[in-house]
Formats: structure tokens, sequence, C-alpha cells
């Protein structure tokens, strides 16, 4: 009787031990997919700020460069105001 008894602990004890493998098999599982998914995830934040700081660096230079052809127009106006008050002074005398 002795031995019929300690063969399903043995059983028992094997089983025990292939669900607690395949368990830290699984939990290993989750562990790469979770640092997988947080790789990609910090790739993810890494793109939108660079995308981000590239938005607010074109929006500086797109309105310096409207500033810059504003001024060159106003510049221009004014020299051929003053190009035109040069002739007609020059007519005048």
């Amino acid at each position: 009787m002795v031995e019929s008894t300690s063969r399903p602990v043995v059983k028992e004890k094997a089983t025990t031990k292939e669900k607690g493998k395949g368990l830290a098999y699984k939990l290993l599982s989750y562990i790469e997919a979770a640092t997988d998914l947080k790789e990609v995830l910090e790739e993810r934040i890494l793109n939108a700020k660079i995308e981000f700081s590239l938005r607010e660096i074109l929006g500086v230079a797109k309105k310096e460069f409207h500033d810059v052809i504003i001024d060159v127009i106003k510049r221009k106006r004014q020299l051929a105001g003053e190009s035109t008050l040069v002739n007609m002074l020059d007519t005048i005398v």
C-alpha cells in the first residue's frame, strides 16, 4: 500500500513542476511582450516630440519668412515713393 500512495505523489509533483514551468514560460512571454510594447511606445513618444518640435520650428520660420517678405515689400514701396518724389522734383527743376 505504501507504493500505491507514493506514486500519485510523484506524479502530482511532476505535474506541479510542469505547470510551474508552463507558468514561468508564460510569464517570460508576457515580460517580453511588455518590453516590446514599451519600446514601441517610447519610439512613438519620441517621434511625437520630434514632430511637435519640427512644427514649432517650421511655424517660427514661416512667420519670420512672412515678416521678411512684408518688410521687403514695404521697403520697395517706400523706395518707389521716394523715387517718384525725386523724379517729380527733377521735372520741376
